[in-house]
Parts: structure tokens; sequence; C-alpha cells
């Protein structure tokens, strides 16, 4: 799993590197000696260094106002802590004196943990839907409850209570806001949440049921804090993968056999309201994304390479090409020389973010954004070969200085349509938790009914109240979908594709297990 986990985030290198030079260097073509072409030229520049002053101006304003951000919103249970659990959240991520131990131990066991918690790929187990994840172990499953899990736990108990704690405060910006801190490597996400599952499987079986439950909803707001206020894609898409394990868990604890008690799934269908409702719009993570492009990977190869950005470097958040390595390419030019070019792709880079902006507004359904996006990218997209013949058309009269501006505009589009991401399934898939949130608050609701009638409603249950107004996904505002593979038993789904893969049966779905139906 882990050797997948690279690819998780949209902003790789090699995308950003694509984006960036990909009109410069698309054609790979040497001058017409057959020697690679001067990074230098007589030509005017493109951006005059006036407007590539203001554009810096209004950059690291932008960047300040996410370094002085503040992200208030309700703790899930308590009195809240005043402050910012900014500390807590690095010390779980970047590690400390007190998770130094756990950190190692997860690198080295984290696949074994993962294994150990699940069944092997593809395997079909009686009783549950084909759906997008493996399958979890059931609680009582011994290869999920070893030794050596319990050593893992004790050995990242502190990690755990940062988790519990850092999410426990008022203000909850994620320290990853552009300009605030750089970007560290976050795969310790995902193997902490995972040490987290493991731990409340275990509360689950030994009866300590709220521990449990609560442990999980923590893990998954923690998730949520990541990237609120406005981080990279990168932030909420290790987020999106890190919560996979954690709702296993939840949906095996609300179908527990044991009675889990009508006033405590009352407090758990409100933390899940909480969690649906302070969730971070997808257009808050597309703005992020564009200032964290700018700032990481534009703005360094225009200063130099001895420029720092507001906040310093972080492991993962320098761009491919900074400072001054990209005079070492090959390749053609437009404008006065390399830095020129790249102020060019710093245009490029603002006219995107903004058209994808415009696509995606922070009050309407996810999937309007998704569907915006998608139709944006199909404008945006032109063949690879239209782009090479472009080019070359550009290189012709880019001596000409009254054609500077024509030779800007046409690079300029050039640059957003060889990089015109395909942003739009990554929405889809952060749309995954917006969907199982709503499942898993229906699935508490019907547990409540059951526990309250002693008996297992039948599907009809869903099309009435109090089950039918909790439906609605939040992703896509359509109900979600009902599924009875037999009596007391259902599978809830998503009424949208929220998977890259266009089969019903790879898409996330939620089981609901009546504990009063008569298993045969």
């Amino acid at each position: 799993m882990d050797k997948n986990l690279s690819t998780i985030g949209v902003r790789t290198k090699c995308i950003i590197s694509l984006f960036l030079f990909g009109a410069l260097f698309l054609s790979g073509c040497p001058s017409e000696s057959g020697k690679e072409s001067s990074k230098t030229s007589t030509r005017p520049a493109l951006v005059s260094q006036a407007e590539l002053k203001t554009l810096e101006d209004k950059a690291l304003a932008e960047i300040e106002k996410y370094r002085q951000m503040k992200c208030p919103r309700p703790v899930l249970r308590g009195t809240a802590i005043a402050g910012s659990g900014n500390a807590d959240m690095i010390a779980v991520i970047e590690g400390n004196s007190e998770t130094a131990d756990c950190r190692k131990l997860l690198e080295q066991k984290s696949e074994q943990l993962f294994e150990a918690l699940n069944f092997e790929e593809k395997t079909a187990v009686a009783g549950r839907p084909l759906r997008g994840w493996r399958e979890a172990r059931p609680l009582d499953d011994p290869k999920a409850s070893t030794d050596k899990i319990l050593f893992l736990e004790g050995a990242c108990s502190q990690a755990i209570n940062l988790v519990r704690r850092a999410v426990k405060y008022e203000e909850a910006c994620s320290p990853y806001l552009p300009g605030r801190r750089g970007e560290p490597a976050l795969i310790i996400h995902i193997r902490t949440m995972r040490i987290l599952a493991a731990t409340a499987r275990r509360y689950l079986m030994e009866g300590r049921t709220r521990e449990g439950v609560e442990l999980l909803l923590d893990g998954l707001r923690f998730g949520q804090d990541m990237s609120r206020g406005g981080s990279s894609l990168l932030e909420a898409m290790v987020s999106a993968a890190a919560g996979k394990v954690l709702y296993q868990v939840l949906e095996l604890a609300f179908n527990q056999p044991k009675p889990i008690g009508e006033k405590y799934l009352e407090t758990v269908s409100k933390e899940l309201t909480q969690l649906i409702k302070t969730d971070v719009h997808p257009g808050t993570i597309l703005r992020g994304e564009m200032w964290t492009m700018i700032l990481y990977s534009v703005m360094p190869a225009v200063k130099g390479k001895d420029w720092v950005p507001p906040g310093g470097w972080g492991t993962e958040g320098r761009g491919p090409i900074a400072g001054e390595e990209q005079d070492n390419l090959p390749g053609k030019i437009f404008g006065a020389n390399a830095k020129d070019d790249m102020a060019v792709a710093w245009l490029a880079t603002l006219e995107t973010g903004h058209e994808q902006l415009k696509a995606c507004p922070i009050d309407k359904l996810p999937i309007e954004c998704h569907n915006n996006l998608l139709e944006l990218a199909k404008k945006m997209d032109v063949a690879a070969d239209d782009h090479l013949d472009r080019i070359n058309r550009i290189w012709n009269v880019a001596k000409a200085e009254d054609k500077i501006e024509e030779i800007r505009r046409q690079v300029i589009e050039i640059l957003k349509g060889i990089a015109a991401p395909a942003y739009n399934k990554y929405i889809a898939k952060m749309g995954q938790a917006r969907f199982l949130l709503a499942a898993l608050k229906l699935q508490v609701e019907y547990r409540h009914l059951a526990e309250k009638t002693k008996s297992c409603p039948d599907a009809k249950a869903f099309d009435k109240e109090p089950l039918k107004s909790l439906r609605n996904d939040p992703y896509s505002g359509k109900p979600i979908l009902i599924e009875t593979p037999s009596a007391g038993s259902f599978v809830l789904r998503s009424p949208s594709l929220l998977d890259n893969e266009q089969t019903i049966d790879k898409q996330p779905a939620i089981l609901v297990e009546c504990p009063f139906r008569k298993i045969k």
C-alpha cells in the first residue's frame, strides 16, 4: 500500500514540471545549428519588471492572508481549548522526541499492520458488498489483534494523544497553508491513522464503544483540519486516503451485536452532523493549491535559487525546478530569458487557477464543482501535436518586437492547455468523505430506530421519517441509494461515481446490519 502513496497527490513534481515548463521544452528542440539554444535573447521581455513586481506584491499579500488566517470551528464534544492546535498537528506529522520511536516503528511495520487489519486484496467476504476498498477483518478476528499490534499501540500512544488533543482547540487552520510552513512528507498521516484504527478496534472489542467511536471521529476531524483554510490538494488527498481505515472500523462499530444505547447513538449522530457541516469545500482547497504552486514552484524559478518562501521549505514543498536550475535545461525560449518565460508561466498559473475557482464556488455542491471542472479541462485541453505546431509557429515570429503581446498570449494559452489538470477526479475522491459521513449518520439513525423498537425495520423505513430526510448525499444533493441483499441488511451507496473506476462495485459503500436480524 505505502508504495503507491506517492501517487495520491495531483500536485506531483511531474505535473508541476509539465505545467511550468511544457511550452518551453515540449519540443525538446535544439537550435538550427544542432546545438541547444541559448537561455538569453535580444527580444524584449514578455513580462516587464514593473508587472513582475506587481505579481510578487500581490502574491505575498495573499500569502500573508494565509499566514494570519483564523479557522475557528466547533469542537466535536466538550469545551474547546483556547488557541491553535498547530503545535500538536506538527508534532504528529513531523515528529518530536516523544513520537520518534513510534514513527520509526510505523515506517517499518505500517504495511504489516495494514495487512493484519484487512483481508487480502480482491477477497470477497460473505455478507459484505463489493466496494472500492479492501475489507476490514471482523472485530473478533484474532489476526487483527496480536501482541505485535499491542506493542505498536503502546509505542504510538503519545502520537494518538496528540491527534486527540489537536482537535480540541478552537482554532483549527492547517499548519501547512501556503506560506505558513513548508509541506512535509505526509505519509505519516496515513500510518498514524492505521494505528489509531487498531487502537479503536481494541476498545470496541473490550466493550469500550464510546472511547472507540470518539477516537475514530477525532481521527476524521484531524484529517479535516489538515486542510482547513485551504491547504494544497496533496494534504486533502492524503487525508482522504488516511480516513478510509477509520470509516471501515466505524461501520463495524455501528453493526456490532452488542447494544450501543439510544442516548449515545443520538450523541454520535450530532457529532457526525458536525463533521459533515464543517468539511472543507473543494473550492477552498483549489485556492490553496493555486497559491501553493505559485509560492513553492513558480516564484523560486523567477526569484532565483537563494530565495526562500515565507514559512521556509518543507521536505515536499519545493518545486521540481527552482532558482537558476532551469537555465540548464534544453529547449527554446520565447521571452528575454528563461526567467522571463517562467514569469509567463506565473501568469498562466494565475489564469488557470482563477478559472478553476470560478468553476468551483464554495456556495455550490461539490458535484457542480466536479462537473464544471470537467468541462473546463476539456475546453483547455489541446492535443500535444497542436501544442508543438503552435510553438513552432510562435517561434517563427518571436523575433518581431511588435508581436510581443501575441507571443505572450499564445504561450499562456499553450501552458494552460498543457496543464488542463483533470482536477474533477480529485473533487470526486474528496467527495467520498462527505458521502461516507452521511452514510454513517444514516447507519447510526437506523441503528437508533432498531434499538428503540427492538426490531429490524425493513427497506421501507428509509423512505419514511426520521430516515428519509437523512438520505441526502452532501456531495451530490441526491438521495443515497439503498440496496437490500438480505433481511435486516442494507447497503448504502453513493448516487454518484466517486472514483476513477466507472463501475458500482469500485465505489465506496456502507453496510448496515440490524443487531436483531436472524442470521441463517
